[in-house]
């Protein structure tokens, strides 16, 4: 059996989990106890205490489930002032979730309705629903391995996003921000991180970067920071634009196979990067993230994120605290009137969702690997 406590971490941004459900401005990210990611997965006959921490969840005023053999009921409540996460005052609901030692192996939801406040669908009543697996008892998630500085790599791949031609050029230059700080972020915390930038930022000079950080003996975990101009299921690179397929074939083909389980975590700016996400996956790594659309928040979000990462908060986690980052989507809402503005087509300007979403391990943090 595994442990029965964990906890739900949630930041204010769009849902994660939940798309299409009635709540807005929340992002919910489970977490456990010792800050790794809950794989959202209760066996059968389990007992976990979560708890949920969101703007307004506070408000909650019942929950239910979509099948009698997982239960959930609320034990308490906490307002902001009584409850911080991450250096910010948030709602929480803690709630004990059961599953029938019978309960069906699949999929089920827990659904928690929300009372009308500021944070839900202007003052009305809202739903979060958090989607979870039965598995059958004694099962549970692969192990992990402790990793330490010494046994992990980062390579920050830095395209040039200072586009020559209008009307890329304003906008990069409104939503501009210093990716090199990524360098500074982690180099406390990797053995070495490996910067590709301007130029230089070829597939090519990504490939050979992560093979030369996975081949080292000593490394365990190598990360990718991606920083990109990227369209649906396309990126660009300094020397080419590509498919995504054609960076996993790239990948898959200059790292062996022992290189690439070395392969950890893709944290990438490039727009529409949640159609990148499966390649990433393809290619090896672990766990990924990638806005839904045009990125335009990483004067926020980005130090936020790398922030959290190298503090040891799980890569969920880390992706939850920069999706908080701007709570009123500020970033997102000003970069709409700027594309009108540099000439971008209405289609364009209205594609702005720099929430991210995640593909893969999210329980993974700095300190470990499947």
């Amino acid at each position: 059996m595994r442990t029965g406590t964990r906890g739900l971490f949630a930041v204010a941004a769009l849902l994660l989990f939940a798309e299409g459900a009635l709540a807005r401005g929340v992002h919910s990210i489970v977490e456990d106890a010792s800050g790794r990611a809950w794989d959202k997965k209760l066996e059968q006959g389990e007992t976990l205490r979560i708890d949920v921490n969101a703007d307004g969840i506070d408000f909650a005023t019942g929950v239910r489930t979509s099948s009698p053999l997982v239960t959930a009921r609320i034990l308490s409540r906490k307002n902001g002032t009584q409850n911080n996460v991450g250096g910010r005052p948030i709602g929480q609901l803690t709630l004990e979730l059961k599953a029938a030692a019978n309960a069906p192996v699949s999929s089920h939801a827990v659904i928690v309705t929300v009372g009308p406040n500021a944070f839900y669908d202007m003052l009305r009543p809202a739903e979060e629903r958090i989607s979870l697996s039965v598995l059958a008892r004694g099962t549970g998630p692969a192990p992990t391995v402790a990793v330490a500085k010494e046994q992990r790599d980062a390579v920050v791949f830095l395209a040039n996003l200072a586009p020559t031609e209008q009307p890329a050029k304003a906008f990069f230059e409104f939503v501009g921000f210093s990716a090199e700080g990524a360098v500074t972020a982690l180099t406390p915390v990797y053995r070495r991180v490996h910067l590709v930038k301007g130029r230089n930022a070829t597939l090519a000079a990504l490939v050979s970067q992560l093979n030369t950080a996975t081949s080292n003996s000593a490394v365990k975990a190598v990360d990718l920071i991606f920083v990109t101009h990227g369209l649906s299921n396309e990126v660009v690179f300094s020397d080419v634009r590509t498919t995504m397929d054609g960076v996993r074939q790239a990948i898959a083909n200059g790292l062996s196979a022992t290189d690439r389980a070395k392969l950890r975590a893709v944290f990438s700016t490039a727009c529409y990067g949640a159609s990148h996400r499966a390649d990433w996956i393809g290619a090896g790594f672990n766990v990924v993230s990638g806005s839904r659309k045009i990125y335009a928040d990483s004067a926020v979000s980005y130090g936020a994120f790398l922030a959290a990462w190298a503090s040891g908060q799980s890569f969920s986690s880390a992706i939850g605290i920069a999706n908080g980052s701007d709570p009123l989507d500020a970033q997102d809402k000003a970069a709409t009137p700027v594309l009108r503005q540099f000439g971008f087509s209405e289609e364009q300007a209205k594609d702005v969702d720099s929430t991210r979403v995640i593909s893969g391990t999210g329980a993974l943090t700095i300190n470990m690997m499947n």
